[in-house]
């Protein structure tokens, strides 16, 4: 009852305000004025907006992309046959005493060699051995940037089948292929043994971009390959999945057709090719840049009549179109 009394004694505060105006037309529409305006402007001037825009677009055209006809493609040098020639060779083990002076002409040649060529030929001309030590030696001494497979034809002409990186062909065959990589391994263990094994008497690293010298480097290969041999014939029935039978002896690798190849390299292995452009017309060359620019590959082949011709660095022409813009 004395809580009911002290509540009713409690005075009462009323708060009055003003009724909200309705929004006026005008405050309605203000909203809308700007894009209305600009709508009218644009309706008004139509006729010399278009002329601009047409004007603009050639310009952006010209400053986008400059002078197709005088933008030249990269093409790309190829290696010499003599490395290739020398790793690949399969039939007998003499190549080590053959390679000596190949060595130290290759590391001493300052040519720019930014890919290799690999004729695969009727499937019996690689072994994927081969193919990994090759990967990871060119790469090493040249800075090799990337592996173009191609196969003769009976005309005599090579048909392209498509080309990878070193490391990525290195790494699809250690996948496919572990034993690569663990001989690998232990041959560059066995060149480079770890620190305080054997007294250092010459660094091991001597130059800036990492490259070995030939000597060490022809050790490694024939470490590799000695290490993957059947040396002492107690390998009956070979796997023929696994090893491969040379006049040099049973080896533990594959060989590598083109079929076993794109298998090995599944999506690395890029395969953007271009039609050879008919002359040396202004127009040819620009529908020629155009079609390597529209693919999506660093490297482009240029093939005619089906057969390679050469390789074009597709990401070097897309620095040139953009120096060409500033």
């Amino acid at each position: 009852m004395l809580l009911l009394e002290a509540y009713l004694l409690d005075p009462i505060k009323l708060e009055l305000s003003a009724a909200k105006e309705p929004a006026s037309l005008i405050g309605s529409l203000s909203a809308f004025a700007w894009p209305l305006v600009t709508l009218v402007i644009l309706y008004l001037y139509r006729e010399s907006l278009g002329k601009f825009l047409v004007t603009i677009s050639a310009r952006a055209t010209e400053i986008g992309i400059g002078s197709w006809a005088t933008i030249k493609l990269p093409e790309v040098k190829e290696a010499t046959n003599t490395p290739i020639d020398v790793i690949r060779e399969i039939e007998t083990d003499n190549w080590q005493e053959s390679s000596t002076l190949w060595f130290k002409e290759l590391s001493a040649s300052t040519a720019p060699s930014e890919y290799a060529l690999i004729d695969l030929g009727d499937g019996k001309q690689w072994i994927s051995s081969r193919l990994f030590i090759f990967a990871v030696i060119l790469q090493r001494m040249k800075a090799l940037k990337c592996i173009v497979f191609a196969r003769t034809l009976p005309s005599g002409g090579r048909r392209f089948i498509g080309c990878a990186s070193p490391d990525n062909v290195r790494w699809s065959l250690s996948t496919n292929q572990p034993w690569l990589e663990l001989s690998y391994a232990a041959a560059y263990n066995q060149a480079f043994p770890p620190a305080g094994a054997v007294p250092v008497i010459t660094p091991p690293i001597t130059r800036i971009d990492g490259s070995i010298e030939p000597p060490v480097a022809q050790q490694i290969i024939s470490t590799f390959i000695a290490s993957l041999k059947d040396s002492t014939g107690t390998i009956i029935k070979p796997d023929p999945l696994n090893w491969v039978t040379l006049k040099s002896g049973t080896e533990r690798a594959t060989w590598l057709t083109e079929l076993e190849v794109q298998r090995l390299l599944g999506v690395y292995l890029w395969r953007d090719a271009i039609k050879a452009r008919t002359d040396d017309s202004p127009e040819q060359k620009k529908l020629e840049v155009k079609a390597v620019v529209r693919k999506s590959d660093p490297y482009v082949a240029i093939v005619k009549d089906d057969q390679y011709k050469s390789l074009v660095n597709r990401v070097a022409l897309l620095s040139e179109i953009g120096q060409s813009i500033v």
